[in-house]
């Protein structure tokens, strides 16, 4: 299944915590983006496949590299260009778009967090996104605060 999706992951050293917010117009978004646990946060879309979140938050929690484990997850994937994943640890982020990705579809790395979309309205949408968020944290916001300000940003700069 494709999702027309924006999301946000993102840890906050403050208070050391992994977050995913995440904007969709299919349902069940809850069960099939994001995935959270102590170790990281990992964003898995486009053409879902829910096992790179799972299997990945497992490598996190065995000791691999989030990139160790989101590349090798991908290169054993039978669709890996149509999927999009995102995510953040402690101290390391990645994000990866497939090419056969519908368009506009993307990323952005900054300082603890990823954003990306697919089927966007354009790139001003994790643009805008990742701006708020980066305000939002700079201004002192909690990180539940700051993904949601995220999103909405992504919404007004034109969402999916």
């Amino acid at each position: 299944m494709d999702l027309h999706t924006f999301s946000i992951a993102a840890y906050h050293p403050g208070e050391d915590s992994f977050g995913i917010a995440v904007a969709t117009a299919r349902p069940t978004v809850g069960n099939l983006v994001p995935f959270v646990s102590v170790h990281g946060a990992i964003a898995t879309q486009a053409r879902v496949n829910t096992d790179i979140g799972r299997q990945g938050l497992a490598l996190l929690q065995a000791g691999v590299a989030l990139d160790v484990a989101l590349n090798g997850l991908l290169r054993a994937d039978d669709e890996p260009a149509r999927r999009q994943v995102h995510g953040v640890t402690r101290d390391a982020h990645f994000a990866f778009t497939g090419d056969l990705c519908v368009p506009w579809a993307g990323h952005h790395l900054g300082e603890h967090f990823t954003v990306a979309g697919n089927m966007l309205a354009g790139e001003q949408v994790v643009a805008a996104m990742a701006a708020a968020f980066r305000d939002a944290v700079a201004a002192g916001r909690e990180l539940s605060h700051a993904l949601v300000t995220a999103l909405t940003a992504g919404q007004e700069a034109g969402g999916d």
